[in-house]
């Protein structure tokens, strides 16, 4: 859970209640009444944010929460207060809050290179979009291809920094030498 907060950047509130049913073609949709913002929220999921759900599957495919609680089947995880202070110990960061994740996540995003309107569309944050209500009626644009790019980079670059395993590179093919 933890992991997957720091590699999507999102809300626990929202997180912790993901449902396997609004996982569809690599985008969780966040309907407008789970989130904070009131609207309905596209995410998409880069390939370290799909192998945390691929494992998670594994483990609890049957219930309709992603992260299901252990004490309570068939509902959310709820508390992770047990598992912030484990890492303040482990990590001797005696101030870890799990709002940290997320805020780690932006940073880095915006390190990267990635501009606040898409950050603030990543953030689901309507005043670092800029979403004032002048150009949320101007600006229709979704940002689903900026968001992925911005959160498939900061996938890779993760996955580099935790000493994961390299996520396989793209195979190239000439065209018409497809095999």
């Amino acid at each position: 859970m933890l992991k997957m907060l720091l590699i999507i950047g999102q809300r626990l509130r929202e997180t912790r209640r993901m449902k396997w049913d609004h996982v569809k073609d690599r985008v969780w949709i966040i309907p407008a009444k789970e989130n904070k913002a009131n609207r309905t929220h596209y995410v998409p999921l880069s390939s370290f944010a799909l192998s945390i759900l691929e494992r998670m599957k594994s483990i609890n495919g049957e219930s309709d929460f992603v992260f299901e609680s252990t004490a309570k089947k068939g509902r959310p995880i709820n508390w992770l207060q047990h598992a912030a202070k484990r890492v303040r110990e482990s990590s001797e960061v005696s101030d870890f809050r799990i709002h940290d994740l997320r805020r780690t996540a932006a940073s880095f995003m915006a390190k990267d290179g990635v501009n606040r309107t898409v950050l603030g569309k990543i953030l689901n944050h309507k005043g670092l979009a800029g979403d004032s209500k002048i150009t949320s009626i101007y600006d229709r644009h979704d940002y689903l291809v900026e968001k992925k790019n911005a959160l498939e980079n900061w996938g890779y670059l993760l996955y580099t920094i935790l000493g994961e395993k390299q996520p396989a590179k793209a195979k190239i093919y000439r065209i018409g030498q497809l095999k």
